[in-house]
């Protein structure tokens, strides 16, 4: 508790800054009056009296230091005074601050908008009750790869399966509906009276199929789907219960789906399969299968299962189920994103690639602007900085990039991940989630603190290596060449030249003296006298 009380205390020490300085610049000045006074009564003289005090109270600056490192949090301030030391020097160096943000905008702005894709097909979740215990089935074997099944299988595969809570088919049906003003086509789908079980919604009017409503000889019922509800039907609230010509056949409408529920894209209607008697084996038209897995079932214990009957079915019917012994069972969300998904884990591989890319340019740039400041990093270490402490300023001045670059980038990424979502929602599927989510920003964050750390690092690790006296030494040596060489040009100038009234004086003669008395134009005489003085 101590210690919260210490933390807390130092918390608030830091937003109290300047009253309390001033309250100890009072506080030091009380106790050194008092020690003037007490020294003069001793018979001192007052300038005597205040220099022993000075003397016995110690050095002032390093008492303020000491209290401010009490009641404040040193790292904290540090940190912050290195975040505006960093902002200083970039904005003295705006080129070189455009150009790398811009390279690093680049690098980090592709990999968020891919990353935004792959959170949008890859990563989200479906849209159903607990997806994961979703999948999809069809037929294999060592003839086929993947096909329908017929329906007297599938309710085969629902009678002998322990492992699914819920199965149905799905497929899509053209039809045309008539009654209104000119016929319109619609693409339905065709399923089982499970199927909305099997996707955990129920109808937002009426109710949803029945086992008895999917029989042969049933009346024939359909469910709406929202937008077609409210397209078709203007909304009506009495829309349960009346019927609608598909066919030519007149089908109940006995619900209709809330909006937020869809599968592939929401199909206008759902119709029921059994009413159809598609009773032959051999007739593979009643589509894929979708299921519900039990709960703690697996999907390889579903796969076993499924295997095991598709096997007796071969046996049972051998010429309808010729060539299909096999059930391939694949979790929904595999089933949706299985075709894009290597060429989306390629492409966010490849803008990988270019972001590192982009930070070995910009350490490069690094390396190059932190060798013209070799002195000042040795300035600071004769000064007393320690290796740790040039490596976090200019790691900090690295971040600051970083998370500017970022900024941009993300900007960027919102652009192309928009342009994308219009150009490619035929080609990738769930593209309709793609958005600037919580995730994808984090993300950005995080690639953005990366990048400034991996293109910073080595520049900070190599430069704080550097010994103070070696540099202050190398740049001590190189001022004395430079006056040497010019010393050792005048004395060359003076050898060439015996007299002084000489019309064409030599170049490096001119050089000199401009360098030493810049208002000279040429002529010996100037330079005699910048020799003289």
């Amino acid at each position: 508790m101590s210690r919260l009380r210490e933390l807390a205390s130092r918390i608030r020490g830091m937003f109290s800054q300047k009253r309390l300085d001033r309250d100890l610049d009072e506080e030091l000045s009380v106790h050194l009056e008092m020690l003037i006074d007490e020294n003069v009564r001793r018979g001192m003289s007052l300038k005597e009296a205040r220099d022993a005090a000075r003397r016995s109270f110690g050095g002032v600056q390093q008492t303020r230091a000491s209290y401010r490192d009490q009641r404040g949090l040193p790292i904290v301030e540090t940190l912050i005074q290195d975040i505006r030391f960093g902002c200083r020097l970039l904005r003295k160096n705006p080129g070189f601050t455009a150009g790398a943000v811009f390279t690093l905008a680049l690098g980090i702005g592709a990999n968020t908008a891919m990353f935004s894709v792959i959170n949008a097909v890859l990563l989200r979740p479906l849209p159903y009750l607990e997806p994961e215990r979703l999948v999809w089935m069809t037929e294999s074997g060592d003839e086929v790869a993947n096909r329908w099944l017929s329906f007297p299988n599938f309710v085969d595969w629902r009678e002998r399966n322990s492992v699914f809570e819920s199965m149905s088919t799905i497929r899509g049906w053209s039809l045309t509906m008539t009654g209104g003003d000119q016929p319109l086509n619609l693409n339905a789908r065709m399923i089982a009276a499970e199927y909305f079980k099997v996707m955990g919604v129920a109808p937002l009017l009426g109710r949803s199929f029945t086992a008895s409503d999917d029989q042969p000889g049933a009346n024939p019922v359909t469910i709406l789907s929202y937008g077609f509800w409210q397209n078709q039907f203007a909304g009506d609230p009495d829309i349960v219960g009346k019927s609608i010509t598909l066919d030519d056949r007149a089908y109940t409408v006995i619900g209709v789906m809330p909006q937020s529920f869809y599968h592939q894209g929401p199909p206008p209607i759902w119709l029921l399969v059994g009413p159809l008697n598609w009773n032959q084996r051999d007739v593979r038209i009643a589509g894929s299968v979708i299921a519900r897995l039990k709960p703690g079932a697996t999907i390889e214990q579903a796969r076993s299962e499924m295997n095991a009957i598709s096997q007796q079915l071969a046996r049972e019917h051998p010429v309808a189920n010729a060539g299909a012994n096999r059930v391939n069972v694949l979790s929904l969300q595999e089933n949706v994103t299985g075709n894009v998904r290597p060429a989306l884990l390629i492409l966010f591989g490849a803008v990988g690639l270019v972001l590192l890319i982009a930070c070995a340019n910009v350490a490069n740039l690094l390396l190059a602007r932190a060798a013209t400041r070799r002195k000042e990093f040795a300035v600071r270490a004769a000064l007393g900085a320690t290796r740790g402490r040039v490596v976090r300023q200019l790691l900090v001045e690295s971040l600051i990039l970083g998370l500017a670059g970022g900024g941009v980038g993300l900007v960027l990424a919102w652009w192309s991940s928009t342009l994308l979502g219009r150009m490619a929602q035929t080609a990738i599927p769930r593209l309709d989630g793609l958005h600037l989510s919580y995730r994808v920003l984090g993300f950005s964050l995080l690639v953005s603190i990366l990048s400034g750390i991996v293109f910073g690092l080595a520049p900070a690790w190599r430069f704080s290596k550097a010994e103070p006296q070696e540099i202050l030494k190398d740049s001590s040596s190189t001022t004395s060449e430079r006056h040497g060489k010019r010393l050792r040009g005048a004395r060359e100038c003076m050898s060439d030249h015996h007299s002084f009234h000489v019309a064409a004086p030599h170049p490096r003669c001119v050089s000199f003296a401009s360098a030493v008395h810049p208002d000279h134009q040429s002529g010996t005489e100037d330079l005699a006298g910048a020799l003289a003085e």
